[in-house]
């Protein structure tokens, strides 16, 4: 019998999602310094917004969905899944001059004990479960009619990139989708790690092609942790999705200080 394995422990080093040595800025903080909105939500799921209203002028919402976190530490689920360290997909929003809204994930970005609701299968086994997908789809909704947007452009990292596709499967206003070393194929990346499966959770796999979505994913070419080749399946069942490897990259670095000319390549 194989020793169990929990989903994304044994990935976490190689993530570097250990405990940095100092705190990153808080929510409340980076709202501040970069003259965001910060709103806290809490029904269906606990959940953290940050975001700012479009020009007039334009026409479409773009929104980013950061990464998995620190779901599991020394075999165990965390107590709270954000990490110590600034997640890159917010570092991302913060370096996208035409972003207007970043979205947390439930349960993520909350000081201290997590709120009712937060329960660690959230973030763990059901990381991209239908209640997760659905929360993370209303908030995006009430969004757009907020700011009077038609059109919709998600960016995710990660895990974020997972649940961005998810998203985008149940809304047509969402007319492209730019993924950021992305789990495509959860089940793929489980068994090439030889970790647990993830019940619960939903699969990008699985949805109908989007033919309303124009799809971009890029993709580390050093990435160990989501390496190129687990998208292969992905791209032969969805061929309209445009998959870019940048050499050099990996699951972290070095997105975050090439990421202007990165967007520019994805139009």
């Amino acid at each position: 019998m194989r020793p169990i394995r929990y989903a994304a422990t044994a990935v976490l080093v190689a993530v570097g999602l250990a405990v940095s040595a100092c705190q990153s800025p808080g929510m409340q903080e980076l709202a501040a310094t970069h003259a965001l909105r910060l709103e806290t939500v809490r029904d269906p799921l606990p959940m953290r917004l940050l975001h700012r209203a479009p020009d007039d002028d334009i026409e479409t919402l773009r929104l980013y969905i950061s990464g998995d976190g620190m779901p599991w530490r020394d075999g165990q689920p965390t107590n709270n899944p954000t990490g110590s360290r600034l997640p890159l997909g917010l570092k991302l929003f913060l370096r996208d001059p035409d972003a207007h809204g970043y979205i947390g994930r439930p349960c993520y970005h909350f000081n201290g004990a997590l709120p009712p609701g937060c329960v660690n299968t959230l973030w763990t086994s059901q990381r991209y479960s239908e209640d997760v997908v659905a929360a993370l789809t209303g908030q995006i909704r009430l969004l757009a009619q907020r700011y009077d947007r038609q059109a919709i452009e998600l960016i995710g990292h990660s895990g974020g990139g997972t649940l961005a596709l998810l998203v985008s499967s149940r809304m047509a206003e969402v007319t492209r989708v730019i993924t950021v070393a992305a789990l495509l194929d959860p089940d793929a990346w489980v068994a090439f790690h030889d970790l647990l499966p993830l019940p619960g959770s939903l699969s990008p796999m699985t949805r109908p092609r989007l033919l309303h979505t124009d799809e971009v994913h890029f993709m580390g070419g050093e990435d160990d942790v989501v390496p190129p080749a687990l998208a292969r399946d992905y791209q032969q069942r969805y061929p309209q999705a445009r998959l870019m490897i940048i050499e050099g990259f990996e699951h972290r670095c070095c997105w975050e200080s090439h990421w202007p000319d990165l967007l520019q390549r994805a139009d």
